[in-house]
């Protein structure tokens, strides 16, 4: 028996039994300020468990398979650099656009962090810009698709998989739901017409809200395309109205899920892959500073929504 204690004992101090984790997800992980924050958490845990595990997603085709796996492999490098060597990185197929996709992550996610278990973060990162003058779609796509694809993949798709994961009961009190907005949706915001803003500045505003009002702009684009979105809404950027929604959402959850800690972040003008041909200039690691922050740190303004 003395022998077996002691054997266990040398097992948790070596990392090769874990008793506690902590679960970090963070959506299109495979490139730009995703990869980058996935980096820092592995080095900067939450808190003092005894392992990290990262769970990296991006889509599982093309381009984005074979990054998502060379991020996971250079992840899984840098943990043998480090004192965190009972950390893991888990990828995971994820089209947050999707629903039988979303459906499928989140069954994923509820086995790997096994029964009673939890994630502290979710960092909804993933996001697409299809009408900004120096990134048109590619290929061209007709205007009404591009609209459709820019509102599920920024906004109506990260809602359906943040609550599909609340309801699951894998975010629960003092998980840190984080989503990366940007500066995009209060240009927005100061655009549209008096009616849409007054809409989303009243303070009776709930996620159901924001969610019908995306719909309803994604529902006039695909009636009458641009003309009919100026005509309605007096803006018709389809990448800032769907940031405008994810930080109107980002204050609804957290009023409706208050054991929750829900934070929308602006991470600058930074040259990823999405901002190619513009004027960023911003390193992808001061993007992933911002998220890395609402990840860990116990400041009084973060752990509290």
């Amino acid at each position: 028996r003395r022998r077996l204690l002691l054997l266990l004992c040398v097992a948790v101090i070596m990392g090769v039994i874990r008793t506690t984790t902590t679960f970090i997800l963070v959506t299109g992980s495979s490139r730009g300020i995703g990869r980058q924050a996935a980096e820092m958490l592995l080095r900067n845990p939450l808190s003092d468990a005894d392992a990290t595990d990262i769970i990296i997603t991006d889509l599982w085709k093309g381009r984005e398979r074979e990054s998502l796996r060379a991020t996971a492999s250079k992840l899984r490098a840098s943990i043998v650099d480090t004192s965190r060597a009972s950390a893991r990185v888990h990828e995971l197929l994820l089209d947050v656009a999707d629903e039988a996709s979303r459906e499928a992550a989140v069954h994923t996610v509820k086995d790997l962090v096994g029964t009673g278990g939890a994630l502290e973060v979710l960092i909804n990162n993933a996001g697409i810009a299809l009408d900004m003058p120096w990134n048109p779609p590619p290929p061209p796509m007709p205007y009404k698709d591009m609209v459709e694809k820019t509102i599920n993949t920024n906004f109506l798709g990260p809602l359906a998989f943040s609550l599909g994961l609340i309801g699951a009961g894998l975010l629960r009190r003092g998980s840190r739901l984080i989503n990366v907005s940007a500066g995009a949706g209060h240009i927005a915001l100061s655009k549209l017409k008096a009616t849409h803003q007054e809409m989303f500045l009243n303070e009776a505003l709930n996620s159901s809200d924001v969610k019908a009002s995306a719909e309803e702009f994604l529902s006039t684009a695909c009636r009458g395309g641009k003309k009919s979105l100026e005509s309605s809404y007096g803006y018709s950027s389809a990448y800032g109205f769907s940031k405008l929604c994810v930080t109107m959402a980002t204050r609804t959850l957290a009023r409706e899920y208050s054991e929750l800690h829900v934070h929308a972040c602006n991470p600058g003008f930074i040259l990823t892959d999405m901002t190619a041909g513009s004027a960023a200039r911003g390193l992808p690691v001061r993007g992933a500073e911002v998220v890395v922050h609402l990840a860990v740190s116990n400041a009084p303004e973060v752990v509290r929504s």
